[in-house]
């Protein structure tokens, strides 16, 4: 049982950015080393899924210029210096059959063969949660606070907290959800729905995960499936969900058994290639709660990117490589697979564009639900391409994709951007273009008034060979801002700041936008955009530690979560808050500080913004501190003050709960672990229940 699990799972690690960009590097210096020899490897074991999810992420180095949507021609876009676009004269179309698409992916396959690379590696796809840290707008502000439910007006009376999005009106999953009535928890793979009742929460029902996953000497056999998220509409839930499937490729291969790869059971050996790991949303009737009822599941073979709820709409993000070998008979060798139920179907030929100049072969596919009535996909588009994050409003969703380029033994870090709109469920591919620089997360990005706003950390790389000793020196990184139009021209930036330092947060505010850089200092950059052909720096503050999160707390203030260091050697002292005035923009200062001390050197709200709660009109501030969960208040005289200290249990935090959560409905306080729900009055703070999943 226990090699099981540990199977289980390596197959949902979550990879941090700082280790995927680390073995990016390492990955592409070893991968011009080995230029001239060719692997054969079919499977690669669970235990190494993080490396070959790099795989996924690194399919994709080659510039896209030129982008034709499947209803006409639109701009092209490209990157360069201000006003300069590089545009390939090539225009890409979708194709009205799969003959198109099959002779694109044969020429990216063999191109793989020839620099190396290994067309017939089937890439186990792990459970990437790649969310980053927000960013939002005046009209866009982050949606923290209560308020109630924007799809169910029949909890308008109650008062609660909402997950922490990024943009208002746009909804993002996370484990656990309210609507001021019930609550939704996703807990090691299940899903229990329990009605608030006052702080004295009822479990009414629970969805289990499928786990039929048996093991015969060194193979798996079986389904195994994870409920990673919950989105709640009104009357309706959406889980998203892990699912592998360790029998399907056999059980539809009639020649199985004459394959290399084959076991003589049937089973896979160690993980399914990529074609079988999936994700999928699974939609349920909600009405009554003590009785859900699945309406219909969808999905796409490959890696989930990310996802964003718009009323009832559903966007899904995927990447899929396309692993093994193809034949041009069969489009589901080289065509993502799409299911709604127990059907699977591919991407049709013309929903997929083809790309002017090939990249890799490797799907980005953009897919819409209405939960209302989710019998079918409402549309679906998909380019050679892939992406790590993504910034999304009601009209917009822009996908970013941290690559690289390589010219003359100089390799610098790249990040190219797709942009499709949205409307009523529509998407549409409408320009792409790319930056220097790699993005940190969601939050270094940003629309308003029609621009689009980001921030990039680059890397500079020449690499020697002298007598035949090579050798590699990195030059000092360097951050820049850009802003571009529509079409994904660059119109203005600021270039080359704060040299050897990198990115570590970023928030953008209508005309304003806050990023900060880190080596031994925080400084806090405030740039104007009111121009944007002409960003200016207005102000640089530099602070002891880094804000890893930034939000605003009212008007004139700004809230930095992260940690202290030492001023001489960065070494990193524990966790810490500040409150910024940016009241004058050209002088911003920071108001207060509160450190947590050694004790508290790491919580999970520094990579992951929905772990933090932040509600200016209640004076609230929550997040995890170790296995602990804190709350502070904020006052413009005193500084922060710490109100409750809260753990699960009342006999101390326990055993470390890495997804810790805190909202409120009306005066009680929840606390979401792992390991169960706690309910606490807000006027102390005094414990009212405590319920263990368990039991």
């Amino acid at each position: 049982m226990f090699e099981k699990k540990y199977k289980a799972d390596n197959e949902r690690i979550e990879p941090t950015r700082e280790s995927l960009l680390s073995l990016s590097y390492k990955m592409k210096r070893e991968q011009a080393k080995k230029k001239d020899k060719k692997k054969a490897v079919r499977w690669i074991r669970p235990a190494a899924a993080v490396a070959a999810a790099l795989v996924v992420l690194l399919g994709c180095f080659q510039i896209f210029r030129s982008l034709t949507p499947r209803d006409g021609q639109i701009p092209m876009a490209g990157a360069g210096a201000t006003g300069e676009a590089e545009v390939s004269q090539q225009q890409a179309q979708s194709p009205e059959d799969y003959s198109r698409v099959y002779a694109q992916i044969k020429e990216l396959k063999e191109k793989e063969r020839e620099n190396g690379g290994d067309s017939d590696m089937g890439i186990y796809t792990p459970a990437l949660g790649m969310d980053g840290i927000p960013e939002a707008e005046e009209e866009n502000a982050v949606n923290t606070a209560g308020g109630g439910s924007p799809y169910d007006d029949s909890s308008a009376e109650k008062d609660y907290s909402d997950t922490n999005n990024q943009v208002e009106g746009v909804q993002e999953a996370d484990i656990i959800k309210t609507d001021g009535e019930y609550i939704y928890a996703a807990v090691d793979g299940d899903v229990y729905l329990l009605r608030e009742n006052g702080g004295n929460p009822e479990i009414l029902s629970k969805i289990e995960k499928i786990d039929t996953v048996s093991e015969e000497g060194e193979n798996i056999c079986g389904i195994s499936e994870h409920i990673n998220e919950i989105y709640i509409a009104g009357d309706r839930m959406v889980l998203i969900k892990y699912v592998a499937d360790y029998d399907a490729y056999y059980d539809t291969m009639e020649d199985a058994a004459e394959t290399d790869a084959a076991p003589a059971n049937g089973c896979v050996i160690y993980g399914p290639p990529a074609g079988l790991a999936k994700y999928t949303a699974a939609v349920y009737d909600i009405t009554d709660r003590s009785h859900p009822v699945l309406l219909n599941e969808l999905g796409q073979s490959g890696t989930l990117i990310s996802s964003r709820m718009v009323g009832d709409i559903l966007y899904l993000l995927y990447s899929y490589y396309v692993p093994g070998e193809i034949d041009e008979a069969d489009p589901s060798t080289y065509v993502p697979a799409l299911y709604l139920g127990d059907a699977k179907t591919d991407v049709a030929a013309g929903d997929i564009m083809l790309l002017g100049e090939p990249g890799a072969a490797q799907y980005l596919t953009v897919s819409s639900i209405d939960v209302g009535s989710p019998a079918a996909f409402l549309d679906t588009q998909s380019i050679l391409g892939c992406g790590s994050d993504i910034y999304c409003n009601s009209e917009t969703l822009v996908v970013a994709l941290v690559t690289g380029e390589e010219a003359n033994n100089v390799y610098k870090d790249k990040t190219d951007l797709y942009r499709f709109s949205l409307k009523d469920g529509a998407v549409t591919m409408e320009s792409q273009g790319s930056v220097p620089g790699y993005v940190l997360n969601q939050f270094s990005m940003d629309e308003y008034n029609g621009y689009f706003r980001i921030v990039t950390t680059e890397n500079v790389t020449h690499y020697f060979n002298e007598g035949g000793i090579a050798s590699a020196e990195q030059e000092k990184t360097r951050n820049h801002l850009f802003v571009l139009d529509e079409s994904m021209n660059i119109v203005g930036s600021i270039e080359d700041l704060a040299r050897g330092e990198s990115i570590y947060s970023a928030r953008f505010m209508g005309d304003t936008g806050y990023f900060v850089t880190y080596r031994q200092v925080d400084p806090l950059f405030t740039v104007d955009l009111s121009t944007p052909s002409e960003p200016k720096i207005l102000s640089e503050l530099k602070v002891p530690g880094f804000s890893n999160y930034l939000h605003p707390f009212g008007d004139g203030l700004l809230l930095g979560f992260g940690q202290n260091s030492d001023e001489e050697s960065g070494e990193i002292q524990g966790l810490k808050l500040s409150m910024f005035d940016t009241s004058d923009p050209a002088a911003v200062a920071e108001k207060h500080s509160e450190l947590l001390g050694e004790k508290y050197m790491w919580s999970n709200a520094i990579g992951n913004h929905k772990a933090i709660l932040v509600d200016s009109e209640k004076n609230l501030i929550g997040f995890p501190a170790e296995n602990e969960y804190m709350l502070y208040s904020y006052s413009p005289e005193s500084g922060f003050q710490k109100i409750a200290q809260l753990t699960l249990e009342a006999d101390g935090p326990g055993d470390m709960d890495y997804d810790l959560r805190g909202f409120y409905v009306d005066d009680v306080f929840y606390l979401y672990s792992p390991s169960g729900l706690a309910a606490f009055s807000m006027e102390d703070f005094s414990r009212i229940s405590t319920l263990l999943w368990e039991e």
